[in-house]
């Protein structure tokens, strides 16, 4: 009993911004600090001085590199068909290649997440605390009941900390949800494998829209223009209407994606990208902790 009492208080204790949202918001910040997930609790359930090994095998996993089998086709993006006319970069020559309606969305998007005082802040997957938490939380309570939705983003959550990668965290500056000045919205984490960069992970709170998951993609189709990378993948669709979305946007699904994964390497290895990929957004915020 008292392991299961222990456990109950932790449980209480970490999603209490979302148990408590009202009470919650009048604990001061140092205390608030202190009982948040990204307190002490993260600190002992989650070190950050695991070894490469495991960091390698959270990070394979989920992106169904663990397993010879060629698992659900995956949303993919040649850059090598975007045609190079010497002038305009990779990410202004996929816009003008899109249908009308699509072109349009993409060159909208930074300017309604500008209006709206939402900026990108790229960490790293060590930095992910309780307000990238609440966001998942609430992306999954969309399809899932109120336990098995605590259950499986507690799980991801410790999943996606333990990844390598990068984290860009969308942050509203002028918040209206009785949160303060600044709450992450939204985060979608960038890995990068051989000669792919794979956006995964995108989770979002439900009442916030704003064309994010479009400036996921801007951000991908940017990194693997400096990197060098030939593919940009969204991975899996969780249902068709997402497929065809991404299909409207040149992202066609692709039942080979591990083949072209794995092109031009040699005893088929895996390299994996282990910095911090840079934002590459014209959104960018900098120097600003959350």
């Amino acid at each position: 009993m008292g392991i299961l009492a222990y456990f109950g208080l932790l449980l209480v204790v970490m999603f209490s911004p979302i148990i408590f949202p009202f009470l919650f918001n009048l604990i001061p910040q140092t205390f608030r600090a202190i009982f948040s997930f990204p307190g002490l609790i993260v600190h002992f359930l989650v070190p950050s001085s695991l070894s490469q090994l495991v960091h390698t095998t959270f990070t394979l996993a989920p992106l169904g590199l663990s397993t010879k089998k060629r698992g659900k086709p995956h949303a993919i993006l040649d850059t090598q068909t975007l045609e190079d006319d010497g002038k305009d970069n990779m990410l202004s020559r996929y816009i003008i290649a899109l249908p009308r309606s699509q072109s349009s969305t993409m060159k909208q998007t930074p300017k309604r997440l500008i209006d709206n005082g939402i900026l990108v802040h790229t960490q790293k997957t060590t930095d992910l605390h309780w307000q990238h938490l609440v966001v998942l939380y609430r992306h999954e309570r969309k399809h899932l009941d109120f336990f098995k939705a605590m259950f499986v983003s507690l799980i991801r959550f410790v999943v996606a900390r333990l990844m390598m990668g990068s984290v860009d965290s969308y942050v509203m500056l002028n918040d209206h949800m009785g949160y303060g000045e600044a709450k992450i919205i939204a985060w979608t984490s960038s890995i990068v494998v051989n000669n792919t960069i794979r956006v995964m992970w995108f989770y979002q709170n439900p009442a916030n829209k704003y064309n994010i998951y479009f400036d996921a993609m801007r951000a991908g189709i940017r990194r693997a223009e400096r990197l060098k990378l030939r593919y940009v993948d969204l991975g899996p669709s969780n249902n068709e209407k997402m497929a065809e979305l991404k299909a409207q946007f040149s992202f066609e699904e692709d039942p080979d994606w591990k083949e072209k994964l794995l092109e031009g390497t040699t005893d088929n290895k895996l390299e994996l990208l282990t910095e911090i990929i840079p934002s590459y957004s014209t959104l960018e915020l900098r120097n600003r902790e959350f």
